[in-house]
């Protein structure tokens, strides 16, 4: 849907950006000490990826989105809601750098859409 309306904004005229995109992931019901928790998480990272990558994809391929900007770059600087909005951190992890600066999927996912590599 999101294509279809940048679609029909561009038939009018009007240009889009995409402003403080992120793309948070539940995160509230893991455990991530466990192997179980750990494999749920990444299969989640992967889903994320695939969002960020479809939302890059969109931008680039219409020549009316003039922005693609980023809530954040990494989780340690995102606004997760720790200190202000416990009651958010049911989902969580929505940059595409996790809180020690490494990339995650969604990072290498938009990169690919960007260079124009395979998927």
């Amino acid at each position: 849907n999101i294509d279809k309306n940048v679609k029909r904004y561009a038939a009018a005229g009007i240009s889009v950006e995409f402003s403080e995109v992120e793309v948070k992931i539940r995160v509230s019901d893991l455990d991530l000490a466990t192997s179980h928790g750990k494999k749920i998480y990444a299969d989640r990272l992967q889903t994320q990826a695939k969002l960020y990558r479809g939302l890059m994809k969109i931008a680039k391929e219409n020549e009316n989105v003039s922005a693609f900007i980023l809530w954040s770059l990494s989780d340690l600087w995102s606004t997760g809601g720790v200190m202000t909005y416990p009651e958010y951190m049911v989902f969580g992890d929505g940059a595409i750098f996790d809180t020690y600066g490494r990339p995650k999927p969604a990072y290498y996912a938009m990169l690919e859409e960007l260079k124009g590599e395979g998927r």
